[in-house]
């Protein structure tokens, strides 16, 4: 059996004096790769959800020609009294897919449309927003952003 032999035994004597040179940085070419690949891969999430932005554009094409074409009057008391329900679910619908697509996360974007078209329904209904009422839902909003950041943090974490 043989022994395993000690590095540091050997020593090399320096024989010539020669300058010392400043250590330079050296960068991974891994690095650089992995900067290509986070942004391919940010593409390509969006690419792969391409499909929610579509269906964003034609709810609000829809939207607009509800809009534009039918007298309010017609779709005010569609199935509730004084909801106009229809241009209400065009709104849910074309803002959900859009957000979907934006945040590249359903939940988030389900959270958010269904705040906006709250909002977008009290408007209707008349509502008077004051500006504590605005601070509150923007406070709320922070709020709800900051637990969701939280919570993904802490499962990327266990992952």
């Amino acid at each position: 059996m043989q022994k395993a032999k000690s590095r540091l035994t050997n020593r090399v004597e320096i024989t010539s004096v020669q300058p010392i040179q400043p250590v330079q940085k050296f960068v991974e070419p891994s690095k650089n790769r992995n900067k290509k690949k986070e942004s391919v891969y940010f593409l390509k999430n969006y690419l792969s959800h391409l499909p929610a932005l579509f269906m964003a554009g034609l709810f609000y094409i829809i939207l607009l020609m509800v809009m534009v074409n039918i007298n309010p009057d017609l779709i005010k008391d569609f199935i509730l009294p004084s909801t106009y329900l229809p241009v209400l679910a065009l709104i849910f619908l074309a803002n959900f897919f859009l957000l979907s697509f934006i945040f590249l996360n359903s939940k988030r974007g389900l959270f958010y449309t269904t705040l906006l078209t709250i909002i977008t329904f009290l408007k209707f209904q008349k509502v008077i927003f004051e500006p504590t009422i605005l601070l509150i839902l923007v406070l709320t909003i922070i709020f709800f952003e900051i637990f969701f950041n939280i919570i993904q943090k802490l499962f990327k974490h266990q992952d």
